[in-house]
């Protein structure tokens, strides 16, 4: 069927260029804009930004370089002076090729500036303003139709080349103008956009994230308005809709408003892996099968689902007063929390298609993506540089198979200048790769023999809200291009395809491995707690972040990543343990140890204390059972008994799981055994007792003797009349006086007794 270009998409096209002309001029105020472009003014950058050391010049046709006949030519052109020398005032000329390039191997090489010697045509020239270091000047230029070059332009697509002449340096670049065929087929083109939040190491997007990626100027908020009234197929990370449902009522608004307009598009729609996480390099880490996500018990807070509906939006529907019986059904209700699936949903859509990153896409890798699914029939969507055919650029049909497996292949060339347009912040780099893209699908169209074909959107750099809806544009006036949906492309009959050998990179594959690995760490390790999904579904979200094909752009950065989640890792296993204790002397027969249990994780943990002597000198309970808080320390007492004889004895403490997992690093305790001080101390102490009974016995012998001597009468009654004869004696004779006293000394009361 031949179908010639509606009005509608010529003038949508004379509006786009116009809206262009209209950013170029508030960036570069012209007074006409012809070939002889009034002076322009530089455009300054920030002073801060990074020094290229490089004079860089962008050429930018715009209405997506497409040029109808009889329309004039407009470009713009941005010189960067990233040197620290000022750029004087220099001409610069426009010129386009005599004739149309021959083939998209030839677009490509002079895009690249690598092409061969190419005959064109001046169509005019003007002069670029001074620029000072680190600043830009920027030059907006019109030629006429009827002008020498772009009179009676045959369909095709132009090389178009504008130099700048700074001093002994010409710098020079490079686009291309397409010159639609009236008379050419559209081809049917399936688009597929991804819905994703960039590379992330976390097992879920913050609240603050998303505020931020939700917004009027978010990524997320650019990438559902750029395909609303399209039939572009969503490929949705399913840890974004998670993401926002696991917050429940304190979900950000904004985020709320997204997922209820996401689920309301009428688009087809397919999930990637959680968190994008590469299929392919899971597969060449040799799993059998894509890692899924776990249990996403940990991120939910009962207490934000108060009155939440559908895991979408909170209720606005007012309740009445609570009754006992509606308080008994609340708390059922309160444990009712939305399962994996309900959290995962992305709403209708197709299953077991799988999408690998470029490069993770081996003959290998897609016959085993091939086989899985229900019945064996996956679709796997890979870029066509990855197969043999267009590895070089060719243009590949889209739907094909690869032995088996039936694969989607989408043009590379053109993919990559689409998504370079939809994340350039920048509108003159962003108008030049629409330029670009518009080129490459022109060649993607004309090879009939590849039809229908399918472009896809890079899933590295977020595009931005203006970059998104231009990009979007572009596609929908490109030449040729007709968009369809991937029902409609399924029924158009499979092309063989074959993959070039390929080998996934090292590092990757073992960064996937050391995941893994850590994981499987994780696992023993959670066998501590009644729930072990709080500690291995973060994990697993986690690796599948770090799986993310957004990853794959900048190599070191993800490798780092994954280092560092080595050390959270770490840091898990070590956050139960026992705290150290010092060398402990045992006195006594029996006695019982205290130890303590250190749990730096906010559950309750359940373990197992092990006790074991290296001797007989002391006997231990060998096994206590410790139900230790979450956040704390807690004491665990261990009885011991001393058996035989005195000395050192090393006791071995380990802490286990109820599964016999060990856990935390065992220590080991020095007890000094002292068991017979008891014995002499016990003996030591009778020999003290049993002598200050016989002395308190003795003492009270001696007392009771004492009392009983004056009931005796005789030694009182010579003591009564021993002053009598001393009186008679000291009166009538001195002798008697002087032996009175020897004879009282002589016969005390002892003697006249």
């Amino acid at each position: 069927m031949t179908v010639t270009p509606s009005p509608p998409r010529a003038a949508r096209r004379r509006a786009l260029a116009a809206a262009v002309v209209s950013a170029v001029l508030a960036l570069s105020p012209l007074s006409a804009l012809s070939a002889s472009a009034a002076t322009a003014t530089p455009e300054p950058t920030d002073p801060a930004s990074d020094a290229s050391g490089s004079i860089d010049l962008t050429l930018a046709p715009v209405s997506s370089g497409i040029l109808e006949p009889g329309d004039s030519l407009t470009v713009t052109m941005k010189l960067d002076n990233g040197t620290p020398n000022e750029i004087a005032s220099s001409p610069v000329d426009l010129a386009i090729g005599t004739r149309p390039l021959s083939s998209r191997t030839a677009l490509s090489s002079w895009l690249a500036g690598t092409a061969a010697a190419v005959a064109t045509t001046e169509l005019a020239g003007t002069t670029l303003s001074a620029a000072e270091p680190l600043t830009s000047s920027v030059r907006s230029l019109t030629v006429p139709a009827s002008a020498v070059g772009l009179q009676d332009l045959e369909p095709g697509v132009y090389p178009l080349v504008a130099t700048i002449s700074t001093g002994d340096v010409d710098v020079s670049s490079t686009s291309a103008i397409v010159v639609p065929d009236p008379d050419a087929d559209e081809v049917a083109t399936t688009l597929v956009v991804p819905v994703t939040a960039g590379p992330r190491s976390t097992g879920l997007l913050s609240a603050a994230d998303l505020t931020s990626l939700t917004a009027f100027d978010g990524a997320l908020t650019a990438q559902l308005t750029a395909v609303r009234g399209t039939t572009a197929v969503l490929a949705i990370d399913p840890a974004i809709p998670a993401s926002i449902r696991v917050l429940g009522n304190q979900a950000p608004a904004s985020a709320l408003e997204w997922l209820t307009e996401l689920l309301a598009l009428p688009n087809e729609r397919f999930a990637l892996q959680f968190g994008d996480a590469d299929p392919g390099v899971q597969l060449a880490a040799g799993l059998a099968e894509p890692l899924a996500p776990r249990a996403l018990t940990a991120y939910l807070n009962p207490e934000d689902f108060d009155g939440f509906i559908d895991g979408t939006q909170p209720t606005a529907i007012p309740t009445p007063e609570p009754t006992e019986t509606d308080a008994a059904e609340a708390e059922e209700t309160e444990a009712d929390l939305p399962s994996l699936d309900e959290l995962l949903s992305i709403g209708d859509s197709l299953t077991d298609v799988y999408w690998p990153a470029t490069d993770s896409v081996t003959g290998d890798t897609v016959a085993a993506l091939g086989a899985l699914g229900s019945d064996g029939s996956a679709l796997t969507i890979v870029s066509s540089r990855t197969t043999a055919a267009g590895s070089s650029g060719g243009v590949v049909a889209a739907r094909s198979a690869a032995g088996e497996a039936s694969v989607l292949v989408y043009d590379a060339e053109s993919s990559a200048e689409l998504s370079a347009a939809a994340a350039a912040d920048e509108p003159i780099a962003r108008s030049a790769s629409v330029a670009a893209a518009t080129a490459q699908l022109a060649f993607a169209a004309a090879g009939s023999s590849a039809r229908p074909i399918a472009i896809a959107l890079d899933r590295g750099a977020l595009p931005t809200r203006t970059g998104a809806s231009i990009v979007m544009t572009a596609i929908d006036d490109a030449p040729g291009i007709a968009l369809t949906t991937l029902d409609e492309l399924s029924a158009s009959a499979e092309r063989s395809v074959t993959i070039a050998q390929a080998e996934v990179d090292p590092v990757r594959v073992g960064d996937t491995e050391r995941l893994r690995d850590g994981e499987a760490d994780v696992a023993r390790f959670a066998t501590i707690l009644e729930d072990r999904s709080l500690l291995t579904g973060p994990e697993r979200a986690e690796i599948l972040q770090l799986l993310g094909t957004a990853w794959t752009a900048d190599p070191a950065a993800a490798h780092l990543a994954v280092t560092a989640h080595g050390a959270e890792v770490a840091d898990t296993l070590d956050s139960v343990g026992l705290l150290p204790t010092s060398d402990i002397t045992l006195a006594g027969s029996t006695a019982s140890l205290r130890f303590w249990v250190r749990n730096d994780l906010p559950y309750p943990v359940d373990v197992v204390l092990l006790t074991s002597s290296d001797n007989l000198r002391l006997s231990v309970d060998s096994a206590i059972p410790v139900a230790a808080t979450a956040s704390s320390n807690t004491r665990v007492v261990v009885p011991v008994q001393a058996r035989i004889g005195n000395g050192q004895v090393a006791l071995e403490l380990e802490l286990r799981s109820p599964s016999g997992i060990s856990i935390g690093t065992a220590q080991t305790v020095e007890v000094n055994v002292r068991a017979e001080w008891e014995g002499v101390g016990i003996a030591v102490l009778s020999v003290l007792v049993a002598g200050l009974v016989v002395i308190g016995a003795v003492r009270t012998v001696l007392r009771l003797r004492s009392r009983r001597r004056p009931a005796d009468g005789e030694p009182d009654a010579a003591g009564a009349h021993a002053p009598e004869e001393a009186d008679a004696a000291d009166a009538g004779d001195p002798q008697a006086s002087d032996a009175a006293p020897a004879g009282s000394a002589e016969d005390g009361p002892g003697g006249s007794g």
